[in-house]
């Protein structure tokens, strides 16, 4: 499953016309998803010269969620993952992937 297909499942659309959005799953299932448990998001952070109190402002939630990303501690739901690439100002591919 690529990321174009779980931005489709997040906005419920389907490229074979099923209705995905009623089988959203808890944010529980995701924390220990291996495809966000890889990332790159403090090299782009500091790259872009953000803190991540920075980050974390603009993504609404805490500097330590951001931290236990970072550590691959906890692995971001999809929404959140979408959240945290558009707030570094890069595609979900180039900060979360294997």
């Amino acid at each position: 499953m690529g990321f174009m297909d779980i931005l489709k499942n997040i906005f419920g659309e389907s490229s074979d016309g099923r209705d995905l959005s009623a089988h959203v799953q808890r944010d529980a299932v995701y924390q220990n998803d291996p495809r966000f448990l890889h990332n790159h998001l403090r090299e782009i952070r500091t790259q872009s010269n953000l803190t991540q109190e920075d980050v974390a402002k603009r993504v609404g939630i805490t500097h330590q969620a951001i931290s236990a990303i970072e550590r691959g501690v906890y692995s971001p739901n999809e929404r959140l993952a979408l959240s945290i690439s558009m707030a570094v100002g890069k595609s979900c591919d180039e900060v979360f992937h294997p």
